[in-house]
C-alpha cells in the first residue's frame, strides 16, 4: 500500500504540474508582465511542493528501511519474542503511512489550489477589463480556429479593424478618463451591433476588431458600415460633457493560402486607407488594393431606438433565451465552462444561418467515482490528464474541449457531420479501452461513454445539449464504454454505423 500510494503521488505530480503549466504557456500569445510575473510565481509555488513531497516520500521510504533493517536484526537476536517485534514492526509502518497519506492529502489541497489560481488567471485574462469585450489573447484564439477551419474546410470569414477617431485628441482634451468612458461605450455599441456569432474585441488601445464567421466580403462591407453609422449616432456621456465620436473602419475577407497577418495587415491598411480620406468611413482590401466602401453619411444626434433584436433562429417563431452555463447544461457547474457556453451559443446561430454542420459530443469516464474512491484523488488526475492528452491527439484544432467537472467532458466540432463524429468517437473510445496505465507493475484501466448529437434547425444550445445528454445515458445504460447518437427522435447505438461503413 505504501508503495502504491507513493507512484500515485509522483504520478500526480508530474502530470499535474505539467498539465497546469503546460495550459498556461503553451498559448498563442505573449503575456502581460504582470500575467506572466503571476504564472511564474504559481508555478514555482508548484514547484515548491513537488519539491516537499519529493521530499516527505524520501523520508517516508527512509523510515520504510530502518523498520525493516531493526525487524531484520531483531528477527536474529533469539532473546527479543518474535510476535512483539513483529507487532511493533507493524505499528511503525501504520504510523509513517498515516504521516504521509496526510502529507499527500495537504499536498493535494496546495496543488488544486494553485491549479484554480491559473485556471482563474487564464478566464480573466481572456477578458479586457475597462470594455468587457474578449481582449487581444481571445481574439487571437479564435482567429487561429477560424484560419484552420478555413485551410480545412474552405469556410470564410471576414475580419473588421476598427479606430476611434482623433482618439488623442479626446484624451488630451477632455482627460483620459473621458476617453475610458468612450471606449466603454464604442464597446457597448458593438456588443448591440454585431451579431451573437461574431466575436468583437478590443485589439489594442483605441482600436477594435470583429471577426465574422461564414461572411464574405460584401457582406462584411456592409456589416461595418452598420457599426460605422451606430457609433456615429452614439453620444458618450462623462460628466456633464457630451462627446460624439466616430470611427474609422477596414474590412478584409481571408483569401486562399493567406496567413492571418497578411489578412490583419491588408485591413490595417484599409482602415489606414479611410482615415486618409477624411476619416468615418469604411473602406475593403480585395486582395488587390484598398477601396472606399461609400461616402458616410453626416453623424445625427441620437434618436430613441428600439433594441436590436436578437439574431432568431430559424425553425423557431421566437429567439432562444439568454443563455446561461445553468439554464444550459445544469451539469457544467465546476471548471469555468462560461467561455464554451458562449462559444457554443456564437456556432449554433453560425450553423443554422449559413448551413454549416456541428455536432457535441457528451463524454463521460465510466464508473469515475468508484474509480477515485478505490484508487484516491490521485488517481483522478492521472486518469483525466491521460484523457485530455488523448483528446488533443484526436481532434482538429478548430475543435473546442471543455472539462467541466470530474470524468466530465463537452466537444463542440464546428464543421463536422455527425458520421466523422460518431468515427472519432469510436477511435477515441477503443484506444482509450484498451489503454493501460502502469503504476509499479500495475494496470490502470478506464473506459468512456459517449453522447452524441448534430445540431438541427430547430435547436437552441438547450435543445442541443439535452439531445447529447440523452445519447450519454443510452451509452451508459447500455453498460458503458460505449457510444450513441441522438437522431432527432430517438438514440441509437452507432457500433452497427461503424461497423458498416
Amino acid at each position: 500500500m505504501a508503495v502504491w500510494s507513493v507512484e500515485f503521488a509522483l504520478a500526480y505530480l508530474m502530470l499535474g504540474i505539467g498539465f497546469w503549466i503546460g495550459r498556461w504557456s503553451l498559448r498563442n500569445y505573449k503575456p502581460s508582465g504582470e500575467e506572466k510575473e503571476r504564472a511564474v510565481q504559481a508555478a514555482a509555488r508548484i514547484q515548491a511542493l513537488a519539491d516537499r513531497v519529493a521530499q516527505d516520500v524520501g523520508e517516508h521510504s527512509s523510515r520504510v528501511r530502518e523498520i525493516s533493517t531493526d525487524l531484520s536484526a531483531s528477527s536474529r537476536d533469539n532473546n527479543a519474542p518474535l510476535d512483539e517485534v513483529v507487532l511493533k514492526s507493524i505499528n511503525d509502518i501504520v504510523k509513517a503511512n498515516e504521516r504521509l497519506q496526510e502529507q499527500l492529502a495537504t499536498a493535494e489541497v496546495r496543488l488544486q489550489r494553485q491549479a484554480a489560481e491559473l485556471e482563474t488567471q487564464t478566464t480573466v485574462a481572456r477578458t479586457d477589463p475597462l470594455t468587457l469585450l474578449s481582449n487581444r489573447r481571445a481574439l487571437d484564439d479564435e482567429m487561429n480556429r477560424r484560419l484552420a477551419e478555413w485551410q480545412r474546410r474552405k469556410t470564410t470569414f471576414s475580419l473588421v479593424m476598427i479606430d476611434v477617431d482623433h482618439f488623442k485628441k479626446l484624451n488630451d482634451k477632455h482627460g483620459h478618463q473621458a476617453g475610458d468612458q468612450v471606449l466603454r461605450d464604442v464597446a457597448a455599441t458593438l456588443g448591440t451591433t454585431v451579431r451573437e456569432m461574431d466575436l468583437a474585441a478590443r485589439y489594442g488601445g483605441e482600436e477594435f476588431a470583429v471577426i465574422l464567421p461564414s461572411t464574405p466580403l460584401t457582406d462584411a462591407v456592409s456589416a461595418g458600415e452598420r457599426i460605422r453609422v451606430a457609433i456615429a449616432k452614439g453620444i458618450s456621456r462623462f460628466g456633464s460633457t457630451e462627446l460624439q465620436v466616430t470611427v474609422s473602419i477596414g474590412v478584409a475577407q481571408i483569401e486562399t493560402s493567406e496567413s492571418l497577418a497578411t489578412l490583419i495587415s491588408r485591413a490595417d491598411e484599409a482602415l489606414y486607407a479611410a482615415k486618409e480620406a477624411g476619416r468615418n468611413r469604411v473602406w475593403f482590401n480585395d486582395g488587390k488594393q484598398s477601396l472606399a466602401a461609400q461616402s458616410p453619411a453626416p453623424a445625427t444626434k441620437p434618436q430613441a431606438e428600439p433594441p436590436a433584436a436578437t439574431q432568431p433562429v430559424p425553425g423557431n417563431s421566437q429567439p432562444p433565451e439568454p443563455m446561461t452555463c445553468q439554464s444550459v447544461v445544469k451539469a457544467m457547474e465546476s471548471r469555468s465552462p462560461t467561455a464554451f457556453c458562449t462559444d457554443l451559443k456564437r456556432r449554433l446561430l453560425e450553423c443554422q444561418k449559413f448551413a454549416v454542420p456541428l455536432t457535441l459530443v457528451l463524454l463521460d469516464i465510466d464508473d469515475f467515482k468508484p474509480l477515485v474512491d478505490n484508487l484516491g484523488t490521485s488517481a483522478r488526475e492521472l486518469v483525466v490528464t491521460t484523457l485530455s492528452e488523448f483528446l488533443t491527439m484526436s481532434l482538429h484544432d478548430i475543435d473546442v474541449v471543455s472539462h467541466y467537472g470530474d470524468g466530465h467532458f463537452a466537444i463542440m466540432m464546428p464543421g463536422t457531420e455527425l458520421v466523422g463524429a460518431i468515427k472519432m468517437a469510436e477511435r477515441l473510445r477503443s484506444v482509450i479501452s484498451s489503454c493501460a496505465l502502469p503504476v509499479r507493475g500495475e494496470e490502470l484501466r478506464f473506459t468512456i461513454s459517449l453522447g452524441l448529437a448534430q445540431a438541427q434547425a430547430s435547436d437552441d444550445p438547450r435543445s442541443l445539449v439535452k439531445r447529447a445528454d440523452a445519447a450519454l445515458f443510452a451509452s451508459k445504460e447500455a453498460g458503458g464504454n460505449r457510444v450513441h447518437q441522438h437522431t432527432g427522435e430517438r438514440c441509437e447505438s452507432t457500433a452497427q454505423l461503424v461497423a458498416v461503413s
